[in-house]
């Protein structure tokens, strides 16, 4: 396992655990009360956002936190017990390959700052704060997180202790004054896209974007520049008011914004795919790219947003904007879901309905999109492509 993918699973766990169409009248949302100040970060164009207008209530953290303990003291004995597997292994494979080698010593290295502190207490040890403020979106394609501390010092000292306890040559950096993090595989600008990770004065900053384009993004990133008119918190709170969620959490996934990085030839990632050889938008004819952009429009947006967060209750919603004609056809595949059991002893059970009949019409009714002329072909040389679709009784 490389150690971009590792420290993003490790980052990725830290997380769960800190963790716990416009109607005719349109919803109007008079002043928009938020500490968030993260929000000040965002781009008006991000393809994605998501974060919390306010923190988790306090009780509600210690209600879960009671319902989950048993939870955590399993995982906690897991922690040591890989842990200790770990070490044994090290003596064991002393002529293992380097690589293997190294991510093993970073697992040791990030279990070793977990061994004992899977709780409030000890993650607040560590600089995280359960009731943190946190944000996430796309600087273009590339995701930003950015949470909230309760100790910027503590956490930075984590990290340097992780990185020395694992042996990984990974000095901090800096740029116009602000330092940080570039890990991946091999530590070099020559990587497609590397892990960033910064520790600013009120929270912690992690972005994956490509080394080429550090002189473009990093400004944005470690907070040097802002954005003149952000509008994220603006955004999430219309959101919630149009579809009752709380404040403590939604998000918004725009797909027309999304495709846009992709295929307009100016953007960052546009610009990545062109090196490395891959495919270049700027070869697209316009007729894929309506084709593309028709595409999405059935569906253009995605929303989720959390409903309800009390001591004893947690309501999420998601929701898929499509186009009214296919709300209406696809109403008609809807089936009935069988109850989950409401004693049952699980952790977690899921019910799932399906109409295959229908489901199978539809996608009868339906033909796949044709390209008049395929990605990279000129003009001059167009064709038309229909795939088949198979019904199976």
């Amino acid at each position: 396992m490389s150690y971009l993918r590792l420290l993003a699973m490790g980052t990725a766990s830290l997380l769960m655990i800190t963790a716990c169409s416009k109607a005719e009248n349109a919803v109007e949302v008079a002043d928009i009360k938020s500490d968030n100040s993260l929000f000040d970060y965002v781009p008006s164009d991000t393809p994605y956002l998501a974060g919390n207008l306010e923190p988790t209530p306090n009780d509600v953290i210690e209600s879960f936190l009671q319902r989950f303990q048993p939870a955590l003291e399993a995982a906690q004995s897991e922690v040591g017990k890989a842990r200790q597997a770990l070490e044994n292994d090290a003596l064991v494979n002393n002529e293992a390959d380097s690589n293997d080698q190294s991510n093993s010593k970073l697992e040791k290295a990030i279990l070793q700052e977990l061994d004992g502190k899977l709780s409030r207490q000890g993650m607040e040890s560590l600089g995280f704060d359960l009731r943190s403020h946190k944000v996430l979106y796309g600087m273009g394609v590339f995701p930003v997180l950015r949470i909230g501390l309760s100790d910027a010092g503590a956490l930075r000292t984590t990290i340097e202790r992780v990185l020395s306890n694992a042996e990984i040559k990974a000095p901090e950096l800096e740029f116009q004054g602000t330092s940080y993090w570039r890990l991946g595989d091999g530590g070099t600008q020559d990587e497609p896209v590397s892990l960033y990770v910064s520790v600013l004065a009120d929270h912690l900053a992690i972005g994956i974007f490509p080394p080429m384009a550090e002189t473009e993004l990093l400004p944005a990133f470690l907070g040097l520049e802002l954005p003149g008119n952000s509008n994220a918190a603006s955004r999430l709170a219309e959101l919630n008011a149009e579809h009752g969620y709380t404040s403590y959490g939604s998000g918004i996934l725009d797909l027309d914004r999304l495709l846009e990085e992709f295929i307009n030839p100016d953007t960052v990632i546009a610009r990545m795919m062109k090196a490395s050889g891959e495919s270049d938008p700027a070869d697209m004819t316009p007729e894929c790219i309506n084709e593309y952009r028709s595409i999405v429009s059935n569906a253009p947006r995605m929303t989720v947003g959390t409903l309800e967060l009390t001591p004893s209750a947690i309501a999420i919603q998601y929701r898929v904007e499509t186009k009214a004609t296919l709300a209406q056809q696809l109403v008609g595949l809807v089936a009935d879901i069988p109850a989950a059991n409401p004693q049952s002893n699980r952790i977690l059970e899921f019910s799932l309905g399906m109409r295959l009949g229908a489901a199978r019409d539809f996608l009868r009714e339906r033909p796949p999109p044709s390209w008049k002329a395929p990605l990279n072909v000129s003009s001059s040389s167009r064709s038309t492509k229909v795939l088949p679709i198979h019904s199976y009784n």
